[in-house]
């Protein structure tokens, strides 16, 4: 078992039951161990203390019922599991598992708990020695950086990006040093200056900037006959994600889920019925591989709007995406009109 999602970075005392502790993020945490000590499930992060003990409290409820938890693997092929309560909210996502027994073996004991489970305070708790040998890859190159070890000293440079629905709270995570930043709404650009921050000087000078748009399809213009260009910037229109069912996908989705785009004016805004071309663009915040997902030619706008169907999802993996749409209305010689748009979604 390997203990390396944990948003909050606690050392794991060696006892049974959930334990509770504060981060220097402002943030309530809890985790619950097994009966070795080993922490088998992490909580999120909560704003008070009250809230964070509801959550073990929503835990503890909704543990027994199977239901309510959802197996998944990650890209190498280990298992987890989280739990979600009665409304649908993840309140907890285990530790990571080399093998799918050995994750059931864990998920029984959890489903296995009661009312009286302990509850305790992981601050000034006694680690010994058993604590020490589970201490995780992560955890090890977090007490390496509290020594002010140079980043360029760390093993690896991988990052985490969390986002807590019940609060609206965007993490991103520097998983060797423990290092995070926490921020409403998902901010591409904050994402990206906080990598370049941990990245060593020379990585960090050959990470390719950040593109405001796409490349344009645009047709050329002509000496003789002047063009008039309307650029129409993002916060003019409003860009939707949508499944095939036509349900607006928000933050989460499966790749396969994903049917279509679509752009529309805000108020005071109209598009023209001329025929358009559009391509859509999803690039990884992880490797940076971009993807083109969608592109069409000579299409005409249906009931005031952009509809853009997703035809290559499929080939997408899962991770966090940054979703650019470019769009280029009119001909040669006439009016023209170009839209860009950008979405960020998280894909499972």
């Amino acid at each position: 078992m390997k203990a390396t999602n944990n948003p909050g970075g606690a050392r794991s005392p060696a006892r049974y039951g959930f334990a509770t502790f504060f981060k220097d993020d402002g943030m309530y945490y809890f985790q619950f161990n097994g009966h070795d000590g080993a922490p088998i499930m992490f909580g999120h992060g909560y704003q008070s203390e009250k809230s964070r003990d509801n959550g073990i409290q929503v835990v503890i409820r909704n543990a027994a019922d199977d239901a309510h938890y959802e197996r998944q693997q990650t890209q190498k092929g280990q298992h987890f599991f989280t739990l979600k309560s009665g409304n649908n909210q993840e309140v907890g996502r285990s530790a990571t598992f080399d093998t799918e027994p050995e994750m059931e073996e864990k998920l029984k004991l959890l489903k296995s708990i009661t009312g009286d489970v302990p509850i305790f305070d992981a601050a000034g708790q006694p680690e010994g020695k058993a604590a020490a040998e589970l201490q995780s890859v992560e955890n090890t190159a977090l007490d390496a950086s509290n020594k002010e070890l140079s980043i360029e000293t760390l093993p690896r440079y991988k990052f985490s990006i969390i986002y807590y629905p019940d609060s609206d709270v965007w993490i991103i995570k520097h998983d060797p040093s423990g290092n995070t930043k926490q921020f409403k709404t998902c901010d591409g650009a904050l994402i990206e200056a906080f990598m370049k921050a941990h990245l060593p000087a020379e990585k960090a000078r050959v990470l390719p900037a950040r593109e405001s748009s796409p490349a344009q399809p645009k047709a050329p213009a002509q000496e003789v006959t002047p063009q008039k260009t309307d650029k129409l910037t993002e916060e003019k229109i409003e860009m939707k994600i949508r499944s095939f069912q036509g349900k607006e996908v928000r933050y989460f989705a499966k790749a396969g889920d994903l049917g279509q785009i679509e752009i529309s004016p805000k108020q005071g805004s109209m598009i023209s019925n001329k025929s358009y071309e559009a391509r859509v663009i999803a690039k990884s915040l992880e490797d940076n591989e971009t993807v083109v997902v969608s592109e069409i030619k000579a299409r005409k706008p249906a009931y005031g709007r952009f509809v853009i169907p997703i035809f290559e999802a499929n080939r997408l993996h899962p991770g966090m995406y940054r979703f650019l749409v470019t769009i280029h209305q009119g001909e040669k010689g006439q009016e023209e009109h170009d839209y860009h748009g950008s979405r960020m979604l998280m894909l499972n």
